[in-house]
């Protein structure tokens, strides 16, 4: 949509988002469901230390709101172990079947 001039993007500047400092924008898409775009409407919270989007509203073409999604005591680089990423870690209780598909 920006490389085809069909994004409109509006800065709301600085606020807060689950008390951490956000930068608010707002990203409106052309009002044609045709055109493929996944809304007509965003409103985006990006956090200001982070740099990462801690909020987002998405909006259909009929002006509804239908996702919004928040992520709250965000940690990054937490410093996980490599037994963290297997799926036979004990701790999960992961069933043990598996199912495998054919073709």
């Amino acid at each position: 949509a920006w490389l085809r001039a069909e994004l409109r993007l509006i800065d709301h500047g600085v606020g807060e988002a689950g008390g951490r400092p956000v930068r608010r924008y707002e990203a409106i898409l052309p009002d044609d469901p045709g055109k493929g775009y996944f809304c007509a409407r965003l409103l985006l919270a990006v956090d200001r230390e982070l740099e990462l989007p801690v909020h987002a509203s998405i909006y259909g073409w009929d002006g509804n709101l239908v996702g919004d999604y928040a992520y709250a005591d965000l940690r990054v680089n937490p410093g996980l172990a490599p037994q963290e990423f297997e799926p036979t870690n004990p701790a999960y209780q992961f069933p043990r079947w598996r199912l495998t598909l054919s073709r």
